[in-house]
């Protein structure tokens, strides 16, 4: 059995949220004024997905909601609706990649999410064809 991804929702504040190193997403003025006005009316926006940071107990990387946080921090909120998943650092560059082409676009160039998706997957069939041969070896 897999072990369960999701952590759980909560509030964290802000100050406790950085970006992903390799977030390459980006959004229009235009867009991006919409969010804001909206976010400023309503309050309602979707949860920001987050893992704890590996490199800083009690923090948090933000893997999706990057600019969601942003907005959130000029309008001066203190904490921000997130769902904690328990993912380690490939499964985090893999959501990047996909839930960043969602909205927005990539801050690398249109293509930068395939060029990610397809190094991860040769990753991953490097990877097992090592255990393949090392279970034929054994």
């Amino acid at each position: 059995m897999k072990p369960d991804k999701h952590i759980g929702a909560r509030m964290i504040p802000i100050e406790d949220l950085c970006p992903h190193p390799l977030n390459a997403n980006t959004m229009s003025e235009d867009l991006r004024a919409k969010l804001k006005v909206h976010i400023g009316r309503t309050g309602r926006y979707p949860f920001v997905v987050v893992r704890a940071d590996p490199e800083e107990p009690g923090r948090f990387q933000i893997l999706d909601g990057h600019h969601r946080v942003e907005i959130l921090r000029e309008l001066d909120h203190t904490e921000a609706r997130c769902d904690i998943w328990n993912v380690d650092d490939r499964e985090a560059k893999l959501l990047l990649a996909t839930l960043n082409r969602l909205e927005g676009q990539d801050r690398e160039g249109p293509h930068f999410s395939d060029r990610l998706l397809r190094w991860l997957r040769s990753a991953e069939d490097r990877r097992r064809s090592h255990e393949e041969a090392t279970e034929i070896r054994a």
